[in-house]
């Protein structure tokens, strides 16, 4: 998987691209090279990966024919990145690999081609001592729908080099293009985008949509749920594809996050309707959480060896090696969670429920009423279970005891930030405080965790016995240093005035 960086600008057919030479100190433009490129882009019946921002097309660049999947773009100005995976295969056959990547996207829908694109590229690169920063692509393109349209243009594409750019290249060149008179588009478009049209550009599966303080009920909920739901279906191929720790923590940050919301609106919501939707989504937190625990655990004790003598660099190896099989089996068994019907079952009814969800049957106005007005009490209810668990710590209590308390944290926490959506700043205060006592819980329990698994592997690996024991010892001092942050965020986690619009 990599990370694709470009500058996108149209240009009419007559347009007199400027030399670029100088743009910046020291760059100077190469020799320009064309190639003819024929590309055929697959897609649903109901252009789903287009909508989401994303695409699959064989292309038969050279020196060999390749499938190019592009999961969803984010866009700065001009200025487009996405990341893309390719994959060797020929073209009567889609790769398994590209279409299990986009399975999020396409949900059992069947993939066929939507549109052929033809391409005249004149490339030239811009180098400086040598080093190519970036080429810039004036493409001629002619692209034919399946259902017989044709669409001409012209489009010019500044394709930087990963870590080569600066902002200050990229704002350079795009002044010297549209003095030239290339200009941009808003919003930006991907070619197959542009040819395909209309229905293309229609909104995705799943639209999080900003909220004014007079929203509704149904508002607030299905906007909450988006913002989720849109996270974990972008992060879907991430995980899929690449193996970035962030990347699956997001993932699972936002499954965790949809059931606490589903919990946090359970009393105004059909409990037949939440349930199976809130199980499911611990199956799937589960699933992710065995994999993420593994990356934590990991990153402690990397930390915690490289501060040992170097004698005892053997027996870390070994522990790091057992942890890193145990990472390697979770994953397998997320990624093969994440490629079943049930999985694609779960998704498909967590958009539905963006869009409808099902209010309790014996309050019909529930749905329309103020979320001011409701949101208030939910809030209330999340904190009051946190203030009685948290009041009841002392300097003794179980770490288990702590463990809960930063999960009703967490519900709270996240009842606050839905909150924000239409109270604004006093609710983000209030949520931010709740961030930071849930944060010196994790980072106690991240202790018991690694402690525990220490302890494990001590017995099973014994030569590493001696360092798994260091390694406690600094995870018990370490959690102790936590215990007693805890009092400090706690008591300012408690302060009424955070609570004053709660009133």
């Amino acid at each position: 998987m990599t990370t694709e960086r470009e500058l996108k600008m149209i240009a009419d057919a007559d347009t007199a691209l400027p030399d670029l030479t100088g743009v910046t100190p020291g760059v100077v433009c190469g020799p320009p090279s064309t190639q003819e490129m024929t590309a055929e882009y697959y897609d649903t019946p109901t252009l789903s990966l287009a909508r989401w921002g994303a695409s699959l097309r064989w292309r038969d660049e050279h020196p060999k024919p390749i499938w190019t999947v592009k999961l969803p773009a984010s866009s700065d100005g001009s200025v487009m990145s996405r990341h893309e995976v390719t994959f060797a295969g020929p073209r009567t056959k889609v790769p398994p690999r590209a279409t299990e990547l986009v399975r999020v996207f396409r949900r059992g829908q069947p993939l066929e081609a939507v549109a052929t694109l033809g391409t005249r590229r004149t490339e030239t690169a811009l180098l400086i001592d040598g080093v190519a920063i970036a080429s810039v692509c004036d493409d001629l393109v002619t692209g034919d729908r399946i259902d017989g349209e044709t669409l001409s243009f012209r489009e010019i594409e500044v394709e930087v080099t990963p870590g080569a750019e600066t902002d200050a290249t990229l704002r350079a060149i795009t002044k010297r293009l549209r003095k030239a008179g290339c200009a941009v588009e808003e919003p930006v478009l991907a070619k197959v985008v542009r040819v395909l049209g209309e229905a293309a550009q229609a909104p995705a599966d799943v639209v999080v949509r900003e909220l004014t303080s007079r929203a509704s009920v149904v508002d607030l909920v299905t906007s909450t749920l988006s913002g989720s739901l849109d996270q974990l279906i972008r992060r879907d191929p991430l995980v899929r594809g690449g193996n970035e720790p962030e990347d699956l923590h997001q993932f699972r940050v936002a499954a965790r996050r949809l059931r606490s919301d589903l919990g946090t609106f359970a009393p105004i919501l059909d409990s037949a309707w939440t349930r199976p939707r809130r199980d499911e989504l611990r199956w799937l937190g589960n699933e992710a959480g065995a994999v993420r625990d593994a990356d934590v655990l990991r990153l402690r004790l990397v930390r915690r060896f490289a501060a040992l003598p170097a004698s005892d660099a053997a027996a870390s190896v070994l522990l790091l090696s057992r942890l890193e099989h145990a990472r390697s089996r979770a994953r397998t068994r997320l990624l093969h969670s994440m490629s079943t019907d049930r999985y694609d079952a779960l998704v498909d009814a967590l958009i539905s429920a963006t869009h409808e969800p099902r209010f309790v049957a014996d309050d019909p106005k529930a749905a329309s009423r103020q979320a001011r007005r409701i949101v208030v009490e939910l809030v209330r209810n999340r904190w009051r279970r946190l203030k009685q668990a948290g009041d009841a710590l002392d300097a003794d209590s179980p770490d288990e005891d702590l463990h809960e308390v930063r999960i009703l944290a967490k519900r709270c926490r996240y009842a606050a930030e839905a909150a924000a959506k239409v109270f604004g700043r006093d609710a983000r205060g209030f949520s931010r405080a709740i961030a930071e006592l849930q944060e010196v819980l994790g980072d106690h329990q991240d202790t018991v965790v690694a402690e525990a698994w220490l302890h494990a592997a001590a017995k099973a690996v014994t030569s590493a016995g001696v360092l798994a024991g260091l390694a406690i010892a600094e995870e018990r001092a370490e959690r102790l240093e936590h215990r007693r942050n805890f009092s400090v965020v706690w008591a300012a986690a408690r302060d009424p005035e955070l609570r004053a619009w709660l009133k």
